[in-house]
């Protein structure tokens, strides 16, 4: 999983320098999605406040995709899947582009621009993750 991950993350990086809108190879992404999810902790690092609590609900389309809940709490992150009861941000999103945020590779205020992602409830916290999941 961790070669796969590496391979597939700097191949990204090399074709987004020429193409912004380049995307992880479709074939990746069954492969790579659970392994991330359970490995959000880690890429978030110590970047997540101590003093607020949110939960999240990832909408992921495509293959793989299906309900995420991604909450911070005590200055922790964690994924699982499965729909949240509460939200206090929704996003809907390909499962792609929820790797490439996990991994610092998705700028949500762009994306929120362009339509690739939606997201319903408080924007504030949508953008935050990009401060918590910076590239690693």
């Amino acid at each position: 999983s961790q070669r796969l991950s590496e391979v597939a993350l700097h191949s990204w990086d090399i074709r987004s320098a020429a193409d912004p809108r380049a995307g992880l190879a479709p074939a990746t992404v069954p492969l790579l999605l659970d392994g991330v999810l359970g490995s959000v902790g880690r890429l978030a690092g110590r970047r997540v406040p101590a003093d607020r609590a949110l939960t999240y609900y990832l909408d992921l389309s495509g293959e793989a995709g299906g309900p995420v809940t991604l909450t911070l709490a005590d200055g922790q992150a964690t994924a699982r899947r499965g729909a949240p009861a509460h939200a206090d941000v929704t996003l809907h999103l390909p499962a792609e582009a929820a790797i490439r945020l996990f991994w610092g590779r998705l700028g949500l205020e762009r994306a929120l621009a362009d339509g690739s992602v939606r997201a319903e409830g408080d924007r504030a916290a949508a953008l935050l993750l990009n401060e918590i999941f910076r590239g690693v």
